[in-house]
């Protein structure tokens, strides 16, 4: 996505235009409160750009501005915030402007707007958080112009995105992205624990964008993450955009899922063919890709299912190219299977394994000889020619199959399974024939 250098750098000169810069005084206090500004004016009733590098304002019920907010820069070296329960729009707004700056804003309720055709850099080049547990957020794209949301922008910056309830919407009339980590030395995170997450408008989410970048998702609890507009059937594009949620591009990206759901078109992991790595892990919550899942660049392309605790993962079509992993790890309860639902009839179908798939147990798990574990599923196909099994359980053996004609749940019905079966470990397979040699022996000498 190297594009991104060129939008970025129009979305740096958009609202640059000549403004009055107004200096919160550094306590807390109320936005509205005309002493607590430098110029005795509050910004958003009038076009002065706001300045708080200390302290906390608040936007409150009876006590938020008249109109939008032209402009915003937060953050000092000892820490400045913002602390919102009401309607408020922002224009620009850069969160941990400087290096060494610190700056966090916490919506506990209101409706929240980044409007317009502005850029919003949550750690621009210092630490941005931003804390959303009420309320709605919502940042919009009303023309071709750059209106991208960056979490984590240039170098030394550190942007935090922490969702625990409320809701979370970037919407518009055109495609706009959310980026993750930007620029190399940048760490962008987004924690996800509760409430809605809805990219409704967008070509891409992107964790990790350019070389030396990271970005790192964490999805639990009751989260709900929405890239596109989920409609999950139908061979052309939505008009909301392509909807591909990049788990590292050319950068490092990172997402573990122990809850919620998280819900896209596509996924990519490790999208560069160069640099790019990226890590999936997943233990609990839901997966649904309306498209595919796509392991895409070797050895940095890691796919982790943990266990039997998650609800389901469906996609239309899984694809693992060479050199990529996908760990499968059974617990007490096996695995949950995964499912690729698309049918020949579909524009996306199969499972593709060309990569290493990896068998491993978890605290807990027991088997015995003979007894079988579901661990992938197709609607139509499933590809093994290139596919590499690697059993790395120490205390068991499995050998694996395809399965046909059978059900996702397995039972009787159409489709492909890739099964693991339980087998005698060699030494005691070697200790049966031995054995069975000397009773032979035995019952022979004895019939003399």
């Amino acid at each position: 996505m190297k594009r991104t250098v060129a939008l970025l750098a129009t979305a740096l000169v958009a609202g640059s235009g000549f403004a009055a810069t107004n200096y919160w005084d550094g306590t807390t206090g109320s936005w509205t409160n005309t002493a607590k500004w430098s110029l005795g004016t509050v910004p958003g009733d009038t076009a002065d750009y706001a300045f708080v590098t200390n302290g906390t304002a608040q936007i409150t019920p009876g006590a938020a501005p008249s109109g939008s907010i032209a402009q915003t820069r937060l953050g000092g070296a000892s820490g400045a915030s913002i602390d919102i329960s009401e309607d408020v729009e922002f224009k620009d707004i850069y969160l941990g402007d400087a290096s060494g700056q610190i700056g966090a804003i916490t919506q506990t309720g209101g409706n929240v707007v980044f409007s317009g055709n502005y850029t919003t850099h949550i750690g621009r080049h210092g630490t941005g958080t931003y804390n959303l547990s009420g309320g709605t957020l919502t940042h919009n794209s009303t023309s071709g112009a750059d209106s991208h949301t960056f979490i984590g922008v240039y170098s030394g910056a550190v942007g935090t995105f922490n969702q625990t309830g409320g809701t979370f919407i970037k919407n518009g009339t055109v495609q706009q992205n959310i980026i993750v980590g930007y620029a190399n030395g940048s760490q962008g995170t987004v924690n996800l624990s509760g409430g809605q997450f809805l990219h409704q408008v967008g070509d891409t989410f992107t964790l990790g964008d350019l070389d030396g970048a990271q970005g790192i998702m964490n999805i639990s609890g009751t989260a709900q993450f929405q890239l596109g507009d989920g409609v999950g059937s139908g061979s052309s594009e939505p008009s909301t955009g392509w909807a591909i949620l990049q788990v590292g591009d050319e950068g490092y990206g990172e997402i573990n899922q122990t809850g919620g759901s998280l819900d896209t078109l596509y996924m990519k992991i490790a999208d560069s063919s160069s640099t790019g790595e990226g890590v999936y892990t997943i233990s609990g919550g839901s997966l649904d890709a309306h498209r595919y899942v796509y392991l895409v660049n070797g050895s940095k392309s890691t796919m982790t299912v943990e266990g039997s605790g998650i609800d389901h993962m469906k996609m239309d079509r899984f694809i693992a190219l060479a050199g990529t992993t996908l760990n499968l790890e059974l617990d007490a309860g096996g695995i949950t299977v995964m499912e690729a639902e698309g049918t020949a009839s579909d524009p996306y179908h199969d499972a593709v394994l060309r990569g290493d798939v990896t068998l491993d147990t978890l605290a807990g798990f027991s088997a015995n000889v003979g007894d079988a574990f579901n661990l992938i599923w197709s609607a139509n196909n499933i590809e093994t020619n290139s596919m590499t099994f690697v059993d790395l359980s120490g205390d068991y053996e499995f050998d694996w199959s395809i399965v046909d004609n059978v059900a996702s749940d397995g039972t009787a019905g159409t489709g492909k399974m890739l099964v693991a079966t339980v087998i005698p470990e060699p030494a005691v397979l070697s200790m049966v024939v031995f054995l069975g040699g000397a009773m032979l022996w035995i019952r022979r000498k004895f019939m003399i």
